[in-house]
């Protein structure tokens, strides 16, 4: 079983308890607060976990549907339960890895708003993975990363250095400008950081370092 699968099956029905659920929850309103303020189509969030990031879109959206994606069964089977009990019922939550996924899988939807957030340092190819964003993002639509940056972050440098070398996860990060010319390469016609968050302790986690990029389809 790949090493991320097992790691996140292990916590997915923790996932919005334990103690760095502060944390990923704040990402997830950071998200939130630079979303359209109108939603014309459907929304896809890349790297979903348990849904909590577009459970709060589609309650604000009510009339447009969800697909979360995640690599991880168990968080899918989370996100759906939680969604259940959310009462959150325009949403399909589905399995397969992005970097793999058949375009059927997300037939049949026309997104105008396409998240990834705390997840492209997951994928192998970046570039690759960021020409899927573009392509599957309607005309004029919009795409939202929220990423780790290690541009002036010694921590998250060291971190990305100990992933390739010594836990050797394919993990990988990136600076800002990595960031972006990937999603230039993709073809996105304007692509710019909207919030960057640097704190020494910050929802119970130490060295937070991360960038929110919106990027536009023209």
């Amino acid at each position: 079983m790949n090493v991320i699968v097992r790691e996140f099956d292990a916590v997915a029905g923790e996932y919005e308890t334990n103690r760095l659920a502060p944390w990923y929850k704040a990402h997830a309103e950071e998200v939130l607060r630079e979303c359209p303020a109108e939603i014309n189509g459907d929304m896809l969030d890349v790297g979903c976990g348990t849904g909590y990031l577009l459970r709060g879109l589609l309650k604000r959206f009510p009339r447009s549907g969800g697909v979360g994606l995640d690599i991880s069964g168990a968080m899918v089977a989370e996100a759906t339960r939680l969604a259940a009990t959310d009462h959150v019922n325009n949403v399909n939550f589905i399995v397969p890895d992005w970097e793999t996924v058949d375009p059927q899988h997300l037939a049949g939807h026309d997104f105008s708003l396409v998240i990834c957030a705390n997840a492209f340092h997951y994928f192998s190819n970046p570039r690759s993975a960021a020409a899927k964003l573009f392509d599957v993002l309607a005309p004029g639509g919009s795409l939202l990363v929220l990423e780790r940056n290690k541009s002036n972050s010694r921590m998250t440098q060291f971190w990305d250095w100990l992933h390739q070398h010594v836990i050797k996860d394919n993990v990988k990060f990136y600076d800002l400008d990595q960031l972006s010319s990937f999603f230039r390469a993709a073809g996105f016609s304007e692509v710019r950081p909207i919030r960057k968050i640097r704190r020494l302790f910050w929802k119970n986690k130490l060295y937070t370092d991360v960038v929110l990029i919106k990027c536009l389809k023209g």
